[in-house]
């Protein structure tokens, strides 16, 4: 867990820094600090996502009962509901339209 921890923070930082050398960055309505702020969320739960996926699709194995895979996606489904939501109104405050336009 400290492993996964310190390798989070690392491509944080590291995505930080990448993000510092632009300073022209454009996310739609949102432009230079809150883009990059933007993009950084975007790039987080991309990876976060990915990770969820492949706990779906390790809970769906074949030595793994039909049952667990329904309830790791029940679960994740319900975890994903306020997890959207949060992300949404950080982008909302920041500017971005409902509609992403």
């Amino acid at each position: 867990a400290a492993l996964g921890v310190a390798v989070g923070v690392v491509t944080i930082l590291l995505s930080q820094r990448a993000l510092e050398n632009y300073e022209d960055v454009k996310l739609g309505i949102l432009d230079g600090v809150n883009a990059r702020k933007a993009l950084l969320i975007l790039a987080v739960m991309t990876i976060h996502s990915f990770s969820e996926g492949v706990g779906l699709g390790a809970s769906f194995g074949e030595r793994s009962p039909q049952t667990l895979g329904m309830l790791v996606t029940t679960t994740l489904a319900v975890h994903n509901v306020p997890e959207g939501f949060a992300v949404s109104v950080v982008l909302v405050s920041r500017g971005m339209s409902v509609a992403g336009a």
